[in-house]
């Protein structure tokens, strides 16, 4: 399942004489997010095969960079060697630069950080960067630790240098089926109310669990579990009615399932429907 999302920012490589030595002539998203915008999802220049920009992953050690989600382009030695406090591993600052981007740190692992394209805008004035972030979705198996996802490329650089960086987003959440619970007998099975979309009953086999609710759930008047029973059909746990037996309600016997709400007025409804408390 993606949640494509494209968002860009632009930012310049220099504002009139606001440029700096700290800056080291580098491309920077200075703001460390991201602006919506809704032309980008349509961008021509994002699917020009020509205008593509050629980049390499490589391996290096961050230190404590990138805490939070980062993007960065360094064009020179000196300006990644400040960032990083080391030089960058086979790069050759002549001809290449380096994209960086952190997902940031996250509470736990099965989250990947990349670089899905780099291209240039038709004038040539503008470096396109679309980062990745893909997040595990229900069901995917992590560990339960702080992690720091991040990725390092270098890239080629363009004939005609750009002035401005526009930085893209594409993130994904990652689908991972559960694992299949078998039932051997009924005894494997047990019942649990999922109040998450509406009030129903869910016949669960011992290693299965309902997944958390995204939203505040549904409000019920009674356990949409009673009356029923769990049993195993072909190997799968599943919610069956209980075969209920008349129950005797003041003047009024209640049959096919039908409860006595109100045993004064004599009064049967369906288990969980409203019933007017009120002595007859």
């Amino acid at each position: 399942m993606t949640a494509n999302s494209l968002l860009k920012i632009v930012t310049p490589l220099c504002l009139l004489a606001a440029c700096n030595a700290a800056q080291d002539d580098d491309l920077v998203d200075e703001n460390g997010g991201f602006v919506a915008d809704a032309e980008g999802a349509n961008d021509r220049d994002l699917k020009a095969d020509h205008l593509t920009v050629s980049f390499t992953p490589f391996s290096d050690g961050i230190g404590d960079s990138g805490m939070t989600e980062s993007r960065r382009i360094f064009t020179s030695a000196k300006s990644y060697r400040s960032y990083f406090g080391h030089d960058a591993p086979g790069v050759n600052f002549d001809k290449e630069w380096v994209v960086f981007h952190s997902a940031g740190v996250r509470n736990s692992g099965g989250f990947k950080a990349s670089i899905a394209s780099v291209s240039r805008s038709a004038s040539g004035l503008t470096l396109k960067v679309v980062t990745a972030i893909e997040s595990p979705g229900p069901g995917c198996a992590v560990t339960f630790a702080l992690t720091k996802p991040y990725v390092l490329a270098r890239v080629k650089i363009p004939a005609q240098r750009p002035t401005y960086v526009a930085y893209y987003r594409n993130d994904s959440i990652r689908t991972c089926a559960p694992p299949a619970a078998k039932c051997a007998a009924d005894a494997d099975c047990r019942l649990a109310g999922d109040y998450c979309t509406s009030c129903a009953c869910r016949a669960l086999a011992p290693s299965e669990s309902l997944s958390s609710c995204a939203g505040p759930g549904v409000r019920c008047f009674a356990d949409p579990c009673l009356g029923k029973r769990p049993v195993c059909q072909s190997g799968h746990c599943v919610p069956a009615a209980a075969a209920a037996a008349p129950v005797k309600c003041g003047n009024a016997t209640c049959t096919g399932g039908m409860v006595c709400c109100n045993a004064s007025c004599g009064i049967c409804t369906k288990p969980g429907d409203f019933c007017i408390q009120t002595a007859c």
